[in-house]
């Protein structure tokens, strides 16, 4: 009987004993894991830390832990933008909308087209961007077209706008674009100038349509006139905010950058598409100062070119893609301001 409580113990403890030695290893193994994790994780953390830098233009200024930090330091100036390390794109930044650079170097930014691309001409490998460092929309190097023909459909103004013409225009480049919007929804949202035609000796008062359209879109039997490019570029940021491109006064030959990509141009020109006699325009006073007008003042869809003609959707006519002379269009494109908007299309 002793000898049986003998052995008893002996295999107890034994048992004990394995227990305790497999309960050490695999402490030992847990332990050795999480130490593991915890020093790589260490590791990680000091190898690859998120950093979000700031720069003025070309140069280095600050590095923060957070893009929310990074920001609110950079929104303190001027032309400064916010990236994380080790990456190229724009985060933030503030810039105005048109961003010159010189083989990949900031030279200057511009609130306009046509002064960024006069300064990108003078010299080689230079670019514009649009908003950010992402969005190229005219480069030295790029390859126009020689001759484009887009495929836009007409959309009338007639019979519900007789005055119409550039909110139809502007319905058809946006429905190009891929924004379904009628010309009644336009009409109703362009900005109005609604000062009333009065006329006093030789002096004519009436509204001013670089701040609305001017007068009756609907009726012909009331005064109107129509709407130049500032109220229409406005109504346009509300359907494309960041793709949105005024193209006032730069070169004819500038809009072909957009037309080349597949971008149909907006355009102020004249009934007859030709340079009109000085006899045809007049001036009005307006609440925000005199402009100059003419009764003949239209507007089109540009939708193509070649060597010899400008091909555009009129909205007056059902027919699309209209010619006319290179030249000739041309002339009375200059002659009305050079009034033109497009878009870039969306990354």
């Amino acid at each position: 009987m002793k000898k049986k409580r003998t052995i008893i113990f002996w295999v107890v403890s034994l048992t004990l004993v394995i227990g305790c030695v497999w309960f050490i290893k695999d402490f030992k193994e847990v332990t050795e894991a999480f130490k593991n994790v915890h020093i790589n994780a260490d590791k990680a953390n000091r190898e690859d830390p998120i950093i979000f830098e700031v720069y003025h233009k070309n140069a280095f200024i600050k590095s923060f832990k957070t893009k929310e930090d990074a920001i609110n330091y950079a929104n303190k100036y001027k032309d400064v933008y916010v990236k994380q390390k080790n990456t190229d794109e724009w985060i933030w930044n503030s810039f105005d909308p048109y961003i010159l650079f010189e083989n990949d170097k900031y030279i200057n930014d511009y609130d306009s087209f046509s002064d960024a691309v006069f300064f990108a001409k003078e010299k080689e490998g230079r670019k514009i961007f649009y908003l950010s460092n992402q969005n190229v929309i005219w480069s030295d190097s790029e390859n126009i077209k020689e001759k484009v023909l887009l495929d836009v459909p007409v959309i009338l103004q007639k019979p519900e706008l007789p005055r119409g013409c550039e909110v139809t225009s502007l319905a058809m480049l946006l429905n190009y674009a891929g924004i379904k919007v009628d010309k009644m929804e336009l009409a109703k949202k362009i900005d109005k100038d609604t000062t009333p035609l009065s006329k006093k000796g030789n002096r004519t008062y009436f509204g001013n349509p670089n701040d609305g359209f001017v007068g009756d879109m609907y009726s012909l039997k009331n005064p109107g006139y129509g709407v130049y490019n500032g109220p229409i570029e406005r109504l346009m940021k509300e359907y494309m905010p960041d793709q949105t491109v005024n193209l006032t006064g730069c070169e004819f030959e500038d809009l072909f950058h957009f037309l080349s990509k597949g971008q149909p141009v907006w355009a102020i020109t004249n009934t007859t598409y030709k340079k009109l006699d000085d006899s045809q325009f007049e001036i009005w006073l307006t609440p925000t100062g005199p402009v100059e007008i003419t009764y003949k003042l239209h507007a089109v869809l540009i939708t193509g070119y070649d060597e010899k003609y400008v091909y555009f959707n009129d909205p007056f006519y059902s027919k699309k893609n209209i010619r006319a002379k290179k030249e000739d269009f041309k002339a009375a494109w200059n002659q009305m301001g050079r009034q033109a908007i497009s878009y870039v299309s969306s990354n």
